[in-house]
């Protein structure tokens, strides 16, 4: 492991653990066991620390889902809507599947209210969501699978429901607690969307 990426993962730790706001540059050092002036060789500021994990940790996530856009472009066109919107959620949630995915993820939904990059973060890829929803509902209705109707009311409708119920799964999982319940409500959810959209 390179110095960067111990870093990463000891501000990681750190953050989980004290929370961005109360995690000293010079805390991280000591963890990493270098210089706190050491680490501007790597990263010009704790944000930019944030700003990188993101990047590393969404790339991890992306590389963990098997399903790639060319698969789901032929999934769409054999499955009916139901089925497809299943395997759109299977998808979604082997890609945080790692333990540092999820301690990520749980640390940025959590301290999205008090930090201005965690708000940043959980904006862009709200965003990048729904524009990936947005292709999947445009490329369903092209092909049958759904009405074209109010198509935007839809995208936010399964775009957020979704993101919602996946950020409470990443907390449970996050505190080893049953996502049972959950996973049940997506399951109706993903029913009653096909069958109304």
């Amino acid at each position: 492991m390179t110095t960067k990426e111990k870093i990463l993962q000891s501000a990681l730790e750190l953050f989980a653990v004290q929370g961005i706001r109360a995690t000293a540059l010079s805390q991280i050092a000591r963890e990493v066991g270098i210089a706190k002036p050491s680490i501007y060789n790597h990263f010009a500021s704790k944000d930019v620390i944030i700003e990188e994990m993101y990047q590393y940790y969404r790339s991890q996530a992306v590389n963990n889902n098997d399903f790639t856009i060319q698969d789901l472009e032929k999934f769409i066109i054999v499955h009916d809507a139901e089925e497809i919107l299943k395997r759109v959620v299977a998808s979604y949630e082997n890609m945080y599947a790692e333990k540092n995915t999820v301690l990520f993820w749980t640390l940025i939904h959590s301290e999205k209210l008090h930090d201005e990059t965690a708000y940043q973060i959980v904006c862009e890829e709200t965003e990048k969501m729904i524009g990936k929803t947005r292709w999947l509902l445009e490329k369903m209705a092209s092909c049958g699978k759904m009405s074209e109707e109010n198509l935007d009311g839809k995208v936010i409708c399964f775009a957020y429901a979704i993101e919602s119920l996946q950020i409470e799964k990443l907390m449970n999982k996050r505190h080893g607690k049953s996502n049972q319940i959950i996973d049940e409500r997506i399951e109706k959810l993903v029913e009653t969307i096909a069958s109304v959209f």
